[in-house]
């Protein structure tokens, strides 16, 4: 995130009573990928990683492609 800082929440629950309560803010150009529907995909790729399905790709060097 852009911003570390804590966000924290106030809330009165009584008369001079009051919760505090630290926010994690998400970006809403981040939002995506706390949807369930993300999330649910996430748990099938993390599952599939830990039983062995899947290959480690080298990483990516574009000077590679610059010869072609």
């Amino acid at each position: 995130m852009a911003n570390d800082s804590p966000v924290v929440r106030m809330t009165e629950v009584g008369p001079g009573q009051f919760v505090l309560e630290i926010v994690h803010v998400i970006p809403a150009a981040d939002a995506w990928f706390y949807t369930p529907e993300w999330q649910a995909k996430e748990r099938l790729a993390d599952a599939d990683i830990a039983a062995g399905r899947g290959r480690v790709l080298a990483p990516y060097d574009p000077a590679e492609d610059a010869d072609a």
